[in-house]
């Protein structure tokens, strides 16, 4: 092939590497129910497979094995080989293909970027970084801790673009940069972040000026007035007033409305979030899984049955333990952490060894790359970074840029091949076909979200059964989809939905729960009776209680019944709802004057005529006992004297019932 259509396709591929940096953390598709994570995963597989293609055309003689590749590649065998034994295939497949596809990126930096190039890709992602800053600050894009998230590793690449600026118009634009970026992770109030920033600041720091101080070489060569104009900034910036909401697809309990609180919460009771007890019944599912684990994204499938109620209830559970470290050791086993530290360790001893470097620019370039690698492996201690797809971007780009950076005074062993970009292509392409099926499916989702506010059940069915055609990727919609079958009556159905969705999820509330509905609807008690005592042994949730003592009656045992009713009135309070079942299951249990009693509470605690009226219409037509509802009756005209119209109703069925035995 002519080298100049080589130089030419070497720099469409590093446009390419460069735009996967630009427009993965831009990219948003509001007509998705989760408008992040498959969006910005096709906009970082679609440029892949194009570098791969023109990989291919330029018949590589030589493919470059890294040695971090080695660690990464066992990191990868575990989590594929996890998927075997998780019974939520779905959510494994999609933790697989991030960290597949991020370690395909980090071959791809490691064979097609130069040295020369890295201060576009800088350029880059300080500019994306400077316009994100300005989004968030302005309120207009939400989502805080993702932003925190993706800030914190691209800081220290505006950091390193300032130290190294040549040109008056570069020194500006990342100065300015700088301390927008700053304030913005400081208004983020993701505590985190701002650990892992600052650990990983004075680290590395220390690492690159200790040597440098030895041997009396000059560290920073940048004018003194423009740092402190930074840092005066920057804080400038941090002591205005921020009232950033937390927007996005996946709703938290918002407690840090303010800088100041989110600082004054780290000491304060509860400031963990319920992080601690999380991670201590997660040490618990280590425990009795510690080789091998309960399979890559399975941790929410089974932490409920370690929760013990302490924060799963009967409408919420967590979906991950805020640890990235707890979450591979419970998800892939001692193995596959094992792996995983060793590839971190190794790309932190190669970054170590590159800011020993004496050429200037290649030392404050790694020590930016560690800075953000540390950073965010600090945070993810604290959160979740490795599940979203922008973070995952610059976690595999920092091992690339070292490899770049290394290869500058030798080269690891290199391999003359021609397979490993053609399956590396085909890899790419199975990973694109998959994430369309993600698309599919949250475009379905949204769409039946939007009609379950609506209560248009009969879409909701539509809509979900569409969505999980293309797999069963969240649980929500196997929740909504039975959920609208419940509804709309067809039990029939949503009892075979439900008993498919359990094997996948033996321990998921909602699942169970609609399943003993269906269940029981069906008038399968024994069946419905099983699921929700299942639950108890999970959460002790008024709800079931609720459910349970409908059962009860159903069953006909009224003394259960009476039990279970009681049990939810001490949990959630008294309400008319239960006042009325719960005489009910006097009356079937014959036990009069109790339901009298009952009755009387129901009164003084309740202020609409109107629904005591039906109420006892309802009571009356089930049990068909006029001498009871005659009693009922004349309780009601005592205790309504003031209501006239209420009274007269009450008086004309009252001698309706007169003649009735």
């Amino acid at each position: 092939m002519p080298i100049s259509t080589q130089h030419h396709i070497h720099k469409l591929v590093t446009m390419l590497i460069i735009s996967i940096v630009i427009f993965v953390p831009l990219v948003y598709w509001p007509t998705m129910r989760d408008y992040t994570l498959s969006p910005k995963l096709f906009a970082f597989q679609m440029p892949l497979a194009i570098i791969l293609l023109f990989w291919l055309f330029i018949r590589p003689s030589k493919v470059l094995i890294p040695s971090l590749s080695l660690p990464a590649l066992a990191f990868l065998l575990v989590t594929f080989l996890s998927t075997l034994w998780a019974p939520h295939t779905e959510a494994a497949l999609i933790e697989n293909t991030k960290y597949l596809t991020g370690f395909i990126f980090f071959v791809t930096i490691a064979n097609h970027l130069r040295p020369q190039n890295i201060s576009h890709l800088l350029t880059a992602s300080t500019a994306t970084g400077l316009f994100i800053s300005i989004l968030v600050i302005s309120d207009f894009l939400g989502y805080r801790n993702i932003a925190a998230m993706y800030l914190i590793q691209v800081l220290p690449f505006a950091m390193v673009l300032f130290a190294l600026a040549k040109t008056r118009y570069v020194t500006l634009c990342s100065g300015i940069a700088i301390p927008l970026m700053g304030a913005c992770i400081i208004y983020t109030r993701t505590r985190g972040a701002w650990l892992g920033l600052a650990i990983a600041l004075l680290l590395v720091g220390f690492w690159a000026y200790w040597p440098a101080r030895q041997k009396t070489e000059r560290v920073f060569h940048k004018p003194k007035w423009q740092v402190i104009a930074i840092c005066a900034l920057l804080i400038t910036l941090a002591f205005l007033p921020s009232g950033l909401a937390k927007q996005g697809p996946q709703s938290i309990n918002e407690k840090k409305t303010t800088v100041t609180t989110a600082i004054n919460s780290i000491l304060q009771k509860g400031g963990d979030r319920g992080r601690l007890r999380t991670w201590r019944n997660t040490l618990q599912m280590i425990q009795e899984r510690p080789t091998l684990g309960v399979g890559l994204g399975n941790w929410s499938v089974y932490y409920p049955h370690y929760d013990q109620g302490e924060l799963v209830t009967f409408q919420v559970s967590p979906e991950r333990p805020h640890n990235t470290l707890l979450a591979l050791f419970s998800e892939i086993g001692f193995i596959g952490l094992i792996c995983f530290l060793w590839f971190w360790v190794a790309t932190v001893k190669m970054g170590y060894q590159l800011i020993q470097s004496s050429d200037c620019s290649r030392r404050w370039i790694a020590a930016a790359g560690l800075t953000s690698f540390i950073a965010i492996t600090i945070h993810s201690m604290f959160s979740f970074p490795f599940e979203r797809a922008t973070p995952t971007v610059f976690f595999w780009l920092i091992p690339g840029l070292f490899v770049v950076l290394q290869n500058q005074t030798r080269l690891h062993s290199a391999r003359s091949t021609f397979s490993i970009p053609a399956f590396l292509l085909f890899i790419v392409i199975v990973q694109l076909t998959f994430t369309y099926q993600l698309m599919q499916f949250e475009t379905h989702m949204y769409r039946a979200v939007t009609a379950e506010r609506a209560a248009n059940w009969t879409r909701v069915v539509t809509e979900t059964k569409s969505a999980l055609f293309y797999g069963t990727f969240h649980p929500e919609a196997v929740h909504l989809h039975g959920y609208a079958l419940n509804a709309l009556g067809n039990y029939n159905d949503s009892k075979e939905h439900y008993q498919k969705a359990v094997t996948k999820r033996p321990y998921d509330v909602q699942i169970l729960n609609g399943l003993a509905i269906a269940a029981q609807n069906l008038n399968d008690t024994q069946t419905a009776k099983t699921r929700y005592r299942q639950i108890l042994t999970i959460v002790n949730s008024s709800d079931i209680h609720y459910n349970l003592a409908g059962l009860f009656l159903q069953t006909g045992h009224p003394d259960s019944a009476i039990t279970a009713y009681q049990q939810v009135i001490q949990m959630e309070g008294p309400s008319l709802d239960l006042y009325y079942h719960l005489t009910q299951a006097y009356l079937f249990n014959k036990q009069v004057t109790q339901a009298t009693q009952t009755l009387q509470l129901a009164f003084s605690n309740e202020t609409q005529a109107v629904k005591h009226f039906e109420w006892i219409e309802a009571l009356y037509h089930k049990h068909k006992k006029p001498n009871i509802t005659r009693a009922f009756y004349t309780l009601f005209i005592q205790h309504w004297s003031s209501d006239t119209s209420s009274r007269e109703k009450a008086r004309r069925r009252l001698k309706e019932l007169q003649n009735l035995p």
